[in-house]
């Protein structure tokens, strides 16, 4: 039983040492393909602008919003979530391990919520009964600016 144990154990100490190496790989990657987005004031590099070149900017929730050519903006959402697992007692792993599908939850409900705006923009949607989301929405966000001033 012991030595049953002791190999499961052995396997499961490969199988991390390897998922710590391709999330460190991952990490690198990542951090190389958002680095040119950020600006110098927030840690991105530098170095002079490039005319072709759109800087984008990164919020703190994922999401990158960068300004098109003509008007308009694009909307990145970063599906991937950086869960520091190592921080927690071993019992909870498991659950910090594989946020894939916490992921995916969030950038669904996202993309759902940009679609209802655009729709409300657009006025595809029509509210009854006096509920105008859009409206409360500004209100909403006007009334927290002037509190933060």
């Amino acid at each position: 039983m012991n030595e049953l144990l002791m190999e499961e154990n052995d396997r499961l100490q490969k199988q991390v040492s390897h998922l710590v190496y391709e999330n460190g790989y991952v990490r690198q990657q990542v951090h190389n393909i958002c680095m040119r987005s950020l600006t110098a004031s927030i840690g991105g590099p530098s170095g002079p602008t490039v005319l072709n070149f759109v800087r984008a900017e990164m919020l703190s929730s994922g999401y990158q919003i960068r300004l098109c050519e003509g008007g308009g903006s694009m909307i990145h959402i970063v599906d991937h979530l950086d869960l520091d697992a190592w921080s927690l007692p071993k019992v909870l792993w498991p659950l910090y391990e594989s946020p894939k599908i916490l992921a995916q939850k969030m950038t669904i409900a996202a993309l759902q919520h940009i679609k209802q705006i655009a729709q409300e923009v657009n006025g595809d949607i029509c509210y009854g009964e006096g509920r105008q989301p859009a409206f409360l929405r500004t209100f909403s966000q006007r009334l927290r600016d002037s509190m933060t001033l």
